[in-house]
């Protein structure tokens, strides 16, 4: 099969519990446009920035209150004086019900609710602290002094009412302030030379009124291969602080007995190649992060709750319409979010959390049963479920006209995918594809695999259709394709083979139904996966190596021992994947049993799921558990060096499924290892793993 690919720049512009997160979209957009807010109830401090310079490139800066009124609008309720100078998103702003800390050009305002309003107090401080970074907790203040800040500041209220210094926390020599964040006790401070070099991390404790000691100083991993990214975003919450990271996530320090460690590393579930935490919160409820998303190839706000034991159970993440995803910051006050969207990060959004995030679950049909139940055929069509080798498929006879068979599950955000043959077609341009948002026979999204050489999404409104985007590509009668389409919020995209060939946004259908159809073709319908969206990448997250000699690219990994075991892993842990590569064996060890393949499920080197294309001309699917090796199921495959063959593994539910050159060779039921990640492995083979694909359906 050919494909035609979109490019990349066409298309854009520690544990975790695996149930899926509920997508949230949208958010309500706030009456101005600030870099920062800080946020306490229904009270808002931002930055605002006029419209247009005063004098040459000079704009007019204020701190603004804003107060969320019964109808939940949020209106200004004071401006405070303004102040001129050159052009800046990223005035620093913290607050709580009491206090409110604001980086004006000039330097760092302190404002106090009292019985008349919020009020500016006195600052004793001279310079006033430009404050580009802040933080609050209680009646205790962090910030930086400006430029190259090389110590924070601690302020605290004087009985006289004034804002005084009250302790400096020092960074390591040469550094400067990148990020920070403060606890009752504790206080953490990120910071670095430039961005060619590594950063540091402190983490500091209280020793008295007035006093602080360092307690521990850590640094990124080797391996980071994004230095800077360490510690520019931080937070800090009882015995949890976390530090952002480049290649295996945020970093995780917990304090035991013994003071702080590292605990880990935190991920996140959907993690885009140049992802790195650019926000991170922690409260009694929740863990705010926003980060890159591979699927909407944008920012995203991703919602955790920490567990009893020390995990994180990912409950939402949260999306601009459209591409505008949070750009680099995003507060939590209760159930309430506001992320910063848009192209500068200056539009702000409000997201109100709901009482539960539970999302319908998964669910797959293989046709194994012999009944359909859960699909509904549109009159006239001729669906009826057949023997196909060793495997049953949804075969649709009827070449006169629309057919099609619809799912009884209606959902808002929702991916349906399955493993598509045209067996034959009347006419020209006919047609076999998926649908979402059914609402009925005149309202439903459709893409569609035509003879005419074309993929083509579409979108029928009130009887009318209208063809959104097409793609070219090989559709030849009797292969079998694997055809994905996700509408999730306002997004819509199309996968084939693992690869995504067309993404874009519509908002028409908001919910509706899942389903199979085609015109005047005769198709058959396979290991179909429903599932409440959306796709979740597996490619980037936390990838570690282990033996071997690995050369890694963004999708393209070699190997090039052939002196024993070597595996590569990425992913967080997840219930159902779809790992994916072509494959070159470059070359076999001439002694043992050499052979290459693809990792699911994979918890430790002891316990996963496995299949292997062998020296011997065998496919074998296997499962370690506790080291020892089960066999599931073994068929005959040429494995040929220098002959590319594209390997596919999939662990949905109970089911594995192997497949070679997008055809099903073994099919097994009852997979007891529920979760893992994803992976390739070799065995005294040296090989090339190209157009790597892995994802949570």
């Amino acid at each position: 099969m050919k494909l035609w690919l979109l490019p990349f720049w066409a298309l854009a512009f520690a544990s975790l519990a695996v149930a899926r997160p509920l997508l949230i979209e949208g958010g309500a957009a706030l009456p101005f446009y600030t870099g920062s807010v800080g946020l306490s109830g229904d009270d808002l401090f931002a930055v605002v920035r006029s419209n247009g310079t005063v004098a040459g490139d000079q704009y007019a800066y204020s701190a603004n209150h804003y107060h969320r009124n019964g109808a939940g609008q949020w209106q200004l309720v004071r401006a405070f004086p303004t102040e001129i100078a050159p052009f800046n998103n990223r005035f620093a702003v913290v607050m709580n019900s009491t206090i409110a800390a604001v980086a004006m050009p000039g330097g760092l305002r302190i404002y106090e609710r009292t019985s008349a309003g919020w009020a500016e107090s006195a600052l004793d401080v001279s310079p006033r602290p430009l404050g580009q970074s802040l933080a609050l907790h209680g009646n205790t203040l962090l910030a930086t002094e400006g430029g190259c800040a090389a110590r924070a500041l601690e302020l605290n209220r004087a009985a006289n009412g004034h804002w005084t210094l009250t302790a400096t926390l020092p960074v390591a020599t040469g550094t400067c302030v990148t990020g920070l964040d403060l606890d009752t006790n504790a206080a953490i401070i990120g910071s670095q030379i430039d961005f060619a070099h590594a950063s540091s991390l402190r983490i500091f404790e209280r020793a008295g009124s007035n006093s602080w000691t360092i307690a521990s100083t850590f640094a990124p991993r080797s391996d980071e291969t994004v230095l800077y990214t360490f510690g520019r975003a931080v937070a800090l919450h009882d015995d949890l602080a976390l530090a952002s990271g480049s290649d295996h996530g945020a970093y995780v320090y917990r304090r035991g007995a013994s003071g702080w460690a590292q605990a880990g590393f935190f991920s996140n579930p959907d993690r885009a190649e140049w992802d790195a935490d650019d926000a991170i919160e922690i409260n009694d409820d929740y863990v705010l992060r926003t980060a890159g998303s591979f699927n909407r190839l944008t920012g995203a706000v991703y919602l955790y709750r920490q567990r009893a034991d020390h995990g994180f159970a990912h409950l939402a993440t949260m999306v601009g319409a459209r591409d505008l995803g949070p750009s680099n910051k995003a507060i939590i006050d209760g159930q309430r979010v506001i992320a910063l969207t848009g192209d500068f990060g200056i539009e702000p959004v409000e997201f109100n959390l709901p009482a539960s995030f539970d999302v319908p679950a998964l669910v797959q049909d293989d046709f194994e049963s012999g009944a359909a139940s859960q699909w509904t055929p549109l009159a006239g069509s001729q669906f009826a479920i057949v023997s196909n080798g060793t495997t049953h498929v949804y075969r649709q006879s009827s070449l006169v006209g629309d057919a099609a068979a619809v799912h009884s599950a209606d959902l808002i955000n929702q991916s349906i995918g399955a493993d598509i043959r045209l067996n034959a077609v009347s006419g020209n341009d006919r047609w076999v594809g998926l649908m979402t948002r059914y609402i009925d026979e005149s309202n439903y999204y459709y893409v569609t695999l035509r003879d005419t050489n074309r993929v083509v999404l579409k979108r029928m409104l009130n009887g009318v259709f209208t063809e959104i985007i097409s793609v070219p590509i090989d559709v030849a009668p009797g292969h079998t394709f694997h055809l994905n389409l996700e509408s999730s919020g306002t997004h819509q995209a199309v996968d084939i083979d693992g690869q995504r060939v067309i993404r874009t946004f519509d908002s028409t259908l908001a919910h509706g139904r899942t389903g199979l159809r085609m015109y005047k073709a005769a198709a058959d319908f396979d290991n179909v996966v429903v599932s409440p969206g959306p796709v979740g990448n597996l490619i980037w997250a936390d990838r570690e190596t282990l033996g071997g000699n690995w050369s890694i690219g963004s999708r393209q990994f070699s190997q090039g021992s052939t002196a024993g075991d070597a595996r590569l892993t990425s992913g967080v842990p997840s219930e159902d994947q779809v790992v994916q590569a072509s494959i070159t064996v470059n070359s076999f060890a001439s002694s043992g049993s050499p052979w290459v393949g693809l990792i699911a499920r994979y918890q430790d080197g002891g316990n996963y799921y496995y299949v292997t294309a062998r020296k011997t001309n065998e496919l074998s699917l296997r499962k370690l558990t506790d080291g020892a090796i089960s066999v599931l199921g073994t068929v005959p495959l040429t494995v040929s060096p220098n002959a590319p063959f594209v390997l596919r593994l999939e662990a949905i539910q109970d089911r594995l499924r192997v497949y070679v050159n997008d055809v099903l060779r073994i099919e097994r039921s009852g997979a007891d290892i529920v979760t893992g990640k994803v992976g390739v492995v070799t065995y005294r083979a040296a090989a090339s793993f190209d157009q790597y694909s892995a994802v949570e359906p």
